[in-house]
C-alpha cells in the first residue's frame, strides 16, 4: 500500500495532513534569487502545492530555503538532523509543536531529508507517538506507507525512547 502522489514526490503518513518526501528540486534561479512566485519556475513547488502542501520541514541544512518557500507561499521550518541519524528529542518536540501549529491552520505538512525515508520516517514516526502511538506501532503505519522508511538502528531506538518519554 503506497499513498504516493501520481508524481511519487509525496507519501502520507496521515492522508491530506502529514507527508513524507525526497528533497524536492527547486530550480537553481529561484534559489539564486532567494524566492519566486509558486509558478515562476518549473520545479517541485508547485506540484507541493497542487497537492495540498501549505508547509515544509526540511531536515537538511538548508536555511536558506526559509526565503525560497515562503515567497511560493509555504511555511518553512529547517530542523537540520545529520544523514542516518535520528533528530534531538528537542527536535522531534519542536517538529510535533510546528506540525500541529500548522494543523490548527489546516495547513498539511511535508517532511523532507535528501531521500526522504529515514530522518523524515523518523520523525512522522516520532509525530504518531506524540498522538498516541507505540513506537513499533509508528514504525508499521510509517512502513507500511513507504516500506523502507526508517533506516538505521539508531532511528528505531529513537522512537522507542521517544515513546518512553512521551509516557512520562
Amino acid at each position: 500500500m503506497n499513498s504516493s502522489t501520481p508524481n511519487n514526490l509525496l507519501w502520507w503518513a496521515i492522508p491530506n495532513l502529514l507527508a513524507g518526501m525526497p528533497m524536492p528540486f527547486i530550480h537553481p534561479e529561484r534559489r539564486m534569487n532567494h524566492g519566486g512566485p509558486l509558478s515562476a519556475f518549473e520545479d517541485d513547488l508547485p506540484l507541493l502545492h497542487s497537492a495540498g502542501i501549505r508547509a515544509v520541514v526540511s531536515l537538511i541544512n538548508l536555511t536558506s530555503d526559509s526565503s525560497v518557500y515562503a515567497s511560493a507561499g509555504f511555511a518553512f521550518i529547517c530542523l537540520p538532523v545529520p544523514d542516518g541519524f535520528p533528530p534531538t528529542h528537542e527536535q522531534a518536540a519542536e517538529f510535533v509543536r510546528y506540525v500541529n501549529e500548522q494543523h490548527s491552520q489546516n495547513h498539511p505538512v511535508a517532511v523532507h531529508c535528501e531521500a526522504g525515508l529515514g530522518r523524515t520516517g523518523t520523525l512522522l514516526g516520532a509525530y504518531l507517538i506524540s498522538h498516541g502511538a507505540s513506537a513499533q506501532s509508528a514504525i508499521t503505519t510509517i512502513r507500511s506507507v513507504e516500506r523502507v522508511a526508517i533506516e538505521t538502528q539508531r532511528q528505531i531506538q529513537f522512537l522507542e525512547q521517544f515513546e518512553q518519554n512521551a509516557s512520562l
